[in-house]
């Protein structure tokens, strides 16, 4: 005797699309997942453009400075007001590899709050 779990090809075939379609859905519910969490963790992302790198070496304190002075200068925000605000991580983005990209050592690269 045998114990094949199918008696016919079709029994086979019929099981392997019903394995296809919660194979599918397993990986669409995993994308949709990932999705969710990825918007999770940039929801209080803050990104600043046009703010020129002083130094190429710029710290986190000091990208932090640059931040608050350009949010000091262009708010209707006061100095007080702006000191209650707290960063979690402030950070420059990598510069791109690119033919478009400056190259004077001011280039301006976003800054991540």
């Amino acid at each position: 005797m045998s114990n094949l779990r199918y008696n016919t090809i079709a029994d086979l075939t019929s099981d392997l699309k019903g394995v296809g379609k919660e194979l599918a859905e397993m990986r669409e519910n995993t994308r949709k997942s990932e999705i969710v969490s990825e918007l999770q963790s940039k929801e209080y992302n803050l990104l600043f453009h046009g703010l020129p790198v002083e130094s190429p070496k710029e710290t986190p304190e000091q990208s932090e400075h640059v931040i608050r002075s350009f949010l000091a200068n262009s708010s209707r925000y006061s100095e007080p007001d702006l000191a209650k605000i707290s960063f979690a991580n402030v950070h420059r983005l990598p510069k791109l590899k690119s033919a478009l990209q400056p190259s004077s050592s001011t280039s301006q690269v976003p800054a991540i709050v």
